[in-house]
């Protein structure tokens, strides 16, 4: 599914669980995100730790399978990469 930038959008991972060996499980819980796509930006902080700088928006983040998006929630800005969620468009 291609998202449009302005539009809002609910992605939803599934709950999740492997076992690292007989006795040992690792469980992820269920993640739900509200959404609204926003434009991807030219430029970007790149920070390895210690230092920041401003770059060119990297080949990866202009890919199809990358959006940059507002948190409906927290209001909050980040990427996020639509191949590890279920997306579906809300009436917002």
């Amino acid at each position: 599914m291609e998202l449009t930038v302005g539009n809002s959008y609910l992605a939803c991972q599934p709950a999740e669980e492997f076992y690292i060996d007989e006795t040992e499980k690792v469980e992820f819980p269920e993640k739900k995100l509200s959404f609204c796509v926003l434009d991807k930006p030219e430029r970007v902080i790149a920070m390895d730790g210690l230092h920041s700088e401003e770059i060119k928006l990297p080949e990866h983040l202009k890919s199809k399978e990358w959006y940059f998006v507002k948190n409906l929630k927290t209001d909050k800005q980040h990427w996020l990469n639509s191949t590890v969620y279920q997306i579906s468009k809300t009436n917002n």
